[in-house]
């Protein structure tokens, strides 16, 4: 149904997929019986998305909204991803929220955010693939490493790709759209570089500063830290891998972290740990907004 263009200065669609189907609480029953579940508007128990598609009827307001010539925001209610790759960089998106499954504070949450009142903090606890990634991975594959690194079957029926892996650790990183850890905020934080230093048996203290552009005391933020393993490690390492997180409070923190000796250990493809040798990289932030460089050798360590 085409919509009539609204007499607005901005357009707010509310939008995603359904959590639960009251009308059909059966599990069992909801693959024959609930419409929402049969349209791919439903994950709930009992229902698998067979993709990550906007539903129809909300594809289509979406791309008449965004021919209307007014900015657009668009919020995401669902708890796994939608494939915003269409959305990320189109000149009439103004703005992509997403929130999960709120609560019953939801509505002013929201609106705190979008009118400005609170600047967001939150970060994206999941990666948001695009609609490719169900082609290139079967929904019953949970291999986690991508490619030959899987073992196996590596291309799947009609999708000339090599498997994708799963989780921010392990996918093709051309199969997303927002990482895991992405989040944006009203505020402008400046990052520090502090120092480091490392020792083979207790492991690496970083320290840095972080600081908002506004000295706003009401300001806050959430800093990541992720572990990069070295080049050389291959195909059984991980991308990188999550190993902390704090919350910044304005106008300035001094930040200081610890990463354990264990943490520079990789399982080979027999399943032992073992400690990996070579240039591990700290990446502080999604993006990174500082990195050190661990240096790693038998005997002592170098940090910079």
């Amino acid at each position: 149904t085409k919509v009539t263009k609204p007499d607005a200065d901005v357009v707010i669609i509310i939008g995603g997929i359904f959590g639960d189907d009251k009308q059909v609480p059966d599990p069992d029953r909801r693959p024959a019986e609930s419409l929402i579940c049969q349209n791919n508007c439903l994950e709930a128990e009992g229902c698998d998305r067979y993709n990550i598609s906007w539903p129809y009827g909300q594809a289509q307001l979406i791309d008449q909204a965004a021919s209307w010539d007014m900015p657009v925001i668009l919020v995401i209610i669902s708890g796994g991803p939608l494939d915003l790759s269409k959305y990320k960089d189109h000149k009439a998106i103004s703005a992509i929220l997403w929130m999960g499954y709120p609560g019953q504070m939801g509505g002013a949450a929201m609106a705190d955010v979008l009118l400005g009142d609170v600047s967001p903090t939150g970060r994206l606890p999941q990666t948001f693939y695009n609609g490719d990634f169900v082609k290139a991975a079967s929904i019953t594959d949970m291999r986690m490493r991508p490619g030959t690194a899987a073992g196996g079957q590596v291309f799947y029926t009609r999708f000339d790709v090599p498997y994708p892996g799963r989780t921010y650790r392990f996918v093709n990183e051309s199969f997303v759209v927002y990482p895991f850890g992405f989040g944006l905020s009203y505020d402008s934080w400046a990052y520090k570089k502090g120092s480091c230093e490392c020792r083979p048996t207790r492991g690496c203290i970083f320290t840095f500063d972080v600081s908002e552009a506004k000295q706003r005391t009401s300001a806050a933020t959430s800093v990541l830290f992720f572990l990069r393993p070295p080049a050389t490690s291959g195909a059984w390492a991980p991308s990188k891998e999550l190993k902390a997180f704090t919350r910044i409070q304005g106008p300035r923190q001094h930040v200081s972290h610890s990463v354990g000796a264990g943490a520079f250990e990789l399982a080979g493809s027999d399943g032992v740990f073992h400690r990996e040798g070579g240039d591990w990289t700290v990446e502080i932030g999604e993006p990174a907004e500082l990195t050190f460089i661990v240096s790693v050798a038998e005997s002592s360590w170098t940090c910079h």
